[in-house]
């Protein structure tokens, strides 16, 4: 069974490819940049650094083995009892056809029971506001915070 700490999280069809551990290049970093900034104009690129002081690890979604998206999520510590996605990105083409809802189930399927699932949504993201609630979420009283 594909666990959140697996390098490959496999739903089948859909994949999630757990990026390199950013030591001896920044591929890696700049493959998210790019997915990032091209759906986020207003998100300035993010360094190889910023990458490493997130905290997260990230992936890059792959489905029927083309690349489509990238998501970025902090796993729980200690300290934070939670998977909290920061940052979750599909290429245009592959919006608006059930493949972020699936992707969303299956992580929430795959989170361990006593840990809830976050995750970080804009204000003007109407279109994953709307999944989330779909999917029985709810906005925290974190301004911008959504539990699954």
């Amino acid at each position: 069974m594909t666990e959140l700490t697996d390098s490959i999280i496999d739903f089948g069809e859909i994949k999630l490819n757990r990026l390199g551990e950013f030591k001896d290049t920044t591929t890696d970093a700049v493959i998210i940049s790019m997915i990032l900034k091209e759906n986020y104009p207003y998100v300035n690129t993010m360094t190889y650094q910023q990458i490493i002081e997130a905290n997260a690890r990230y992936y890059t979604i792959t489905y029927e083995g083309k690349l489509v998206g990238c998501i970025g999520m902090s796993l729980p510590t200690t300290q934070l009892r939670a998977v909290f996605i920061r940052s979750f990105c599909l290429l245009p083409e592959y919006r608006f056809n059930g493949l972020g809802e699936k992707i969303l189930k299956n992580l929430k399927d795959i989170t361990p029971k006593l840990n809830p699932l976050y995750l970080n949504i804009k204000e003007f993201n109407k279109p994953m506001q709307s999944l989330v609630k779909k999917l029985g979420g709810i906005e925290t009283d974190d301004k911008g915070v959504w539990k699954i």
